[in-house]
C-alpha cells in the first residue's frame, strides 16, 4: 500500500533531502547547507516537510517577526518525482491553516517572475500581486511580491 503524504516538523536528519530538493530546484539560486541549518535552529522560522513513507517529497519555511500580524513564505519546493501530485497545494494549505491557527492575519512571499508554475499555485489559492523588487534574484531578475489575508 501506497504510503499517504504526511506534513510535520522538519528534522535535522531531514536537511539533507531538503539541500537537494532545493538544489534540483533553484539550481544556482539555491540556499545551502548553513542556511537551512540555521532556519533550522531559528526561533522564528517555522520549517516542514512533506514526507511519504521514507521520502521526503516537499518542504516549507516560513519567517514571523516579533509584533508582526504577517508571516512570509520564505522558501517552499516539491521534489521533481512528486510534482504534479498535489504537494504544493498541500504545503501553500497547511501554509493558509497554520497562518490562522497562529493569529497570523496576512502571508507574504516573493516569486520569481519567471517562475509561472509558482505563480499559479499562489494565485490559486488567492495570493495577489502587490509589488515588484527589481533585481531580487540577480540582474535582471526579479520578484513579484504577493500577499493573501486570512
Amino acid at each position: 500500500m501506497k504510503s499517504k503524504p504526511n506534513i510535520r516538523p522538519a528534522e535535522q536528519t531531514d536537511l539533507k533531502f531538503v539541500l537537494a530538493i532545493e538544489q534540483q530546484s533553484f539550481g544556482n539560486e539555491a540556499f545551502g547547507k548553513r542556511q537551512f541549518d540555521h532556519l533550522a535552529k531559528s526561533l522564528t522560522s517555522h520549517f516542514f516537510v512533506v514526507d511519504i513513507g521514507s521520502i521526503i517529497a516537499g518542504y516549507l519555511i516560513l519567517l514571523t517577526r516579533c509584533n508582526s500580524k504577517v508571516i512570509r513564505i520564505y522558501s517552499v519546493a516539491v521534489n521533481p518525482e512528486f510534482r504534479g501530485q498535489g504537494i504544493g497545494d498541500m504545503l501553500i494549505s497547511h501554509t493558509k491553516s497554520f497562518a490562522a491557527r497562529m493569529g497570523y492575519s496576512t502571508i507574504s512571499l516573493e516569486v520569481s517572475q519567471a517562475n509561472s508554475t509558482a505563480i499559479s499555485l499562489y494565485s490559486k489559492y488567492g495570493f495577489k500581486e502587490v509589488g515588484q523588487k527589481p533585481n531580487y534574484y540577480g540582474k535582471g531578475k526579479h520578484a513579484l511580491v504577493m500577499r493573501l489575508t486570512v
